[in-house]
């Protein structure tokens, strides 16, 4: 199950914030906090990990 770190890094990249800086400095995280949370949550995913971002995009709004 995804945590609220997890959610909130995907949820930025949702909404077209792909830059790890750029999310770093919004979530008030280090880029590498940011890049082992989403290698962590991509290692987990049944989605191979250069699929993975294109899938998040991919997602409809409920």
């Amino acid at each position: 199950m995804a945590r609220l770190p997890d959610l909130r890094i995907f949820a930025l990249i949702r909404m077209g914030i792909h830059d790890t800086d750029k999310i770093a400095h919004i979530l008030r995280y280090s880029v590498n906090t940011i890049n082992t949370y989403k290698t962590r949550i991509k290692n987990k995913s049944v989605v191979v990990n250069e699929e993975f971002e294109k899938r998040i995009m991919e997602m409809k709004a409920v």
